[in-house]
Parts: structure tokens; C-alpha cells; sequence
């Protein structure tokens, strides 16, 4: 049986500055493992990952196995507590890199995952696909800021390729202008891949959650004004989302 520490987005989601879609030559993938934890112990799980399968992270970093890694948690939101983060520049990798880590921690640090498992008893996975976001897609995940913001959207599934059409063409350049304007440090659109039933996530990136509430405050003011078609067009094909603030708690050095 696969273990729970299949770490992996996301929330924040993840997102750092990068090229617009059309100039990628590489769609980055970010594996996410959203954990439910015990509340009155998860401080704890974050020492075991910070002290046992961080070092793993970092060297499966070092070797170019994976480009980023990263733990977050919950500040506000549902029930995910937690959030590991692992990205790669394609599938193949991604795919080969969570075989490793799992090979790896379920080795060398048997006790710490089987630690982390008791605190943090079930979890969600999804391998999420960027297909728009601010920055070169090597650096997605890295360099992030202490707060994250991550929007899981509910989408129909026959129409999610006009979202993504939509968010490139309206939507991001409005998020650019924002970004541009030290607003939000990062923001990114990715795909559903595998996972549960959300479809899209959406994420931005900042100093704190009050700065990202304000930038998220300015931009849907600017898309309603500026582009309320496209707006109106999106809120129908993704009609249901849940919202995230995330603590970027654990980032690669």
C-alpha cells in the first residue's frame, strides 16, 4: 500500500513568476498531498518534516530530481491542515521523483512517517498541470513569500479549456498589472491531472494574508469593470470553488 507520505499541491497551491503560455516550452507539475490533522498536535508534524523528510526533499533538489518542495499550513479555510508540495518540469519526472521520496522516507525514516501519519490521519492528492502564471516555469515553487492564497475551483469538465483560454486572454493580464505593481508577489492557473473533484487551482503569492485579501480585492474590481463578459463566462463554466489561506511554513533553502 502506498504510504500517506506520498508528498507532494497546493495550494497553493505555488506559484512564482513565469513566462506567458505562449513563450513555455514545459508545463511544471506540482504534486500535492492535502493532509487533515489533529489540530492540538499538528504543530508537531511540522518538526518531523522540517527535521526527518526535509533533508530528503533537499536532496532530491540537489540532484535535479525535483525543481521545488515546500509545507504549508492552514490559516483559513476548510478542513485540509496541511499541505506537502513537491514540483517537477514534466509527468515523467514528477512521477519518478514521488516513487523515489516515497522509497526513500519509507526507509530511512520509517518512524518519522509513521509519526506524521498519526497526526495527519487522511489526505487528498492531486498532481495539478501550470498552464498560466507570472515567472519562468523553472521557477515555480521557489523563492515564495510567507503567505499564500489558493482558490480550488469546481468546474465543467466539457468547458475547463475556455477557463484556461479565459484566464489567459482576460484574466492574467490583469493579475500581471497587479503584480507589477508589488501588489502579490506570484500568481498561477493549473489543471487538474489527478485527484478529487476539483478542476482548477488558482494561486497567488505575498508578504502576508492581508496584502493578498487587498490584492484580491483590487483584481476582481478591475475584471468586473474591465472584462465582465469574460468574468460572467467563467463564474459559469467553474461555479463552485472553496477558498485557502495558506502559511508557507517549510520552503527549499
Amino acid at each position: 500500500m502506498v504510504s500517506r507520505i506520498t508528498l507532494a499541491v497546493a495550494g497553493l497551491a505555488l506559484l512564482v513568476p513565469t513566462l506567458p503560455a505562449a513563450a513555455q516550452t514545459t508545463n511544471p507539475v506540482v504534486m500535492g498531498t492535502y493532509y487533515r490533522c489533529n489540530a492540538a498536535t499538528e504543530a508537531r508534524a511540522d518538526t518531523v518534516v522540517q527535521r526527518s523528510l526535509g533533508p530528503i526533499f533537499d536532496r532530491m533538489l540537489a540532484a535535479n530530481q525535483i525543481t521545488a518542495w515546500g509545507w504549508l499550513s492552514h490559516n483559513t479555510g476548510g478542513a485540509w491542515r496541511r499541505v506537502s508540495v513537491m514540483v517537477a518540469s514534466d509527468m515523467d519526472k514528477a512521477m519518478d521523483a514521488r516513487d523515489a521520496l516515497i522509497r526513500e522516507a519509507t526507509t530511512r525514516q520509517a518512524a518519522a512517517v509513521r509519526e506524521l501519519n498519526t497526526i495527519c490521519s487522511s489526505h487528498d492528492d492531486y498532481i495539478w498541470v501550470r498552464q498560466a502564471g507570472s515567472g519562468a516555469p523553472a521557477d515555480v515553487g521557489r523563492n515564495r513569500p510567507a503567505a499564500g492564497f489558493s482558490v480550488y475551483y469546481q468546474c465543467d469538465a466539457t468547458r475547463e479549456q475556455r477557463a484556461d483560454e479565459l484566464v489567459r486572454t482576460a484574466i492574467a493580464p490583469i493579475y500581471e498589472r497587479h503584480r507589477e505593481a508589488g501588489h502579490l508577489n506570484s500568481w498561477g492557473w493549473y489543471s487538474h491531472s489527478v485527484g478529487g473533484f476539483y478542476r482548477r487551482l488558482s494561486t497567488m503569492d505575498g508578504p502576508d494574508h492581508k496584502s493578498l485579501m487587498q490584492a484580491r480585492a483590487m483584481i476582481i474590481a478591475d475584471l468586473q469593470r474591465e472584462a465582465p463578459l469574460a468574468a460572467r463566462e467563467f463564474n459559469e463554466i467553474c461555479n463552485a470553488h472553496t477558498d485557502y489561506l495558506w502559511d508557507l511554513t517549510i520552503t527549499q533553502p
